[in-house]
C-alpha cells in the first residue's frame, strides 16, 4: 500500500511556482512572434505589397493577447498550486 508522503505535494507546489516566473515572459514574445507573422501572412495575402503596418498591428494583437494568456496561465498554476498546499495543511490539521 502506498503510503501519505507530503513531500511530494511540497515539491509539486514549488515546481509550479517554479514555472510561474518565465511563463508571462514566454507568452508574451510567443505572442510577438505569432501576432508579426499573422500580420505578414494577412499583408502577404490580402495587400500584395509588404507594408510594415500590418504587421505591427499584428505584434500589438499578439503583445495583447500573449500577455493576457499568461496572467491566465499563472493564475491557474497559482491556484492549483495553493490547493494542495491547502490540502496538505488539512491533512496535517486533521492528523492529530
Amino acid at each position: 500500500m502506498v503510503e501519505y508522503d507530503s513531500k511530494i505535494i511540497q515539491e509539486h507546489a514549488t515546481g509550479l511556482y517554479a514555472q510561474i516566473k518565465s511563463i508571462v515572459i514566454y507568452r508574451f514574445f510567443v505572442g510577438i512572434f505569432s501576432g508579426f507573422l499573422g500580420g505578414v501572412f494577412v499583408d502577404s495575402v490580402f495587400v500584395g505589397t509588404f507594408d510594415m503596418l500590418i504587421p505591427c498591428v499584428g505584434v500589438l494583437i499578439g503583445i495583447f493577447l500573449g500577455y493576457g494568456a499568461g496572467k491566465q496561465r499563472v493564475f491557474e498554476l497559482k491556484l492549483q498550486a495553493q490547493t494542495a498546499l491547502c490540502q496538505m495543511q488539512i491533512e496535517k490539521n486533521t492528523r492529530k
